[in-house]
C-alpha cells in the first residue's frame, strides 16, 4: 500500500517507513517547490511487484527479517569467526545469506544479506545495495546480469520485519 502525506504543506520532510505488513508511508521535505517536482518524478519510478510474478517462490526466515526468493534458486549461509575466537574455541555465527540461481553460485550473479565488514560505500562497486535498518545489516549484488539485478529488486520487495 503507497501511502504520501499530507499533499497539501509546503514544506516536506524525506522519510521513508515501512512497518512489519509491508505497509510504507513517504514524505519529503523542502522549502524549494523544484525539489518537490523531483521527488514526485522518484515516485513515479516505483515499481510494484505484483504477487503472480513471486507466486511461486520460497519463504526465508533470518535474523528477524523474512523474504521470497525463487524456487529453483538456493540460499548459503554465511559464517564468521576471528582468530581470537578459533584460538577460544569459540564457534562461528552466522553473519549473513547468499542467494543464488540453481545449485552453485558462479562469479558475481549472487544477491548477500549481510556479511563481513559490508557497506554500501561506492568504493564496494556494489551494483545495487540497500541498507535495512531495522536488522543494521545490508542486502547487495554484484551482478550486471539484468536478470539478477531484477530479482534483487523483487526480494527486496518482499522484505517483512519479524517480531
Amino acid at each position: 500500500m503507497l501511502h504520501v502525506e499530507p499533499t497539501d504543506v509546503t514544506r516536506w520532510e524525506s522519510n521513508v517507513f515501512f512497518n512489519k505488513n509491508g505497509d510504507f508511508k513517504i514524505y519529503f521535505q523542502t522549502d524549494e517547490e523544484s525539489y518537490l517536482s523531483v521527488f514526485n518524478q522518484i515516485l513515479y519510478t516505483f515499481r510494484f511487484i505484483g504477487t503472480d510474478e513471486i507466486a511461486n517462490w520460497q519463504t526465508y526466515d533470518w535474523n528477524k527479517i523474512s523474504f521470497e526468493y525463487p524456487s529453483n534458486w538456493n540460499v548459503g549461509t554465511t559464517y564468521y569467526q576471528t582468530p581470537a575466537q578459533q584460538a577460544s574455541g569459540i564457534p562461528t555465527e552466522n553473519i549473513g545469506l547468499t542467494i543464488f540461481p540453481g545449485v552453485k553460485s558462479i562469479g558475481n550473479d549472487f544477491i548477500a544479506i549481510g556479511g563481513h565488514q559490508v557497506s554500501c560505500d561506492p568504493s564496494e562497486n556494489h551494483t545495487k545495495c540497500q541498507f535495512i535498518s531495522s536488522i543494521a545489516n545490508f542486502i547487495y549484488t554484484d551482478s550486471n546480469n539484468p536478470d539478477i539485478v531484477n530479482i534483487f529488486d523483487q526480494i527486496l520487495s518482499t522484505f517483512k520485519f519479524l517480531e
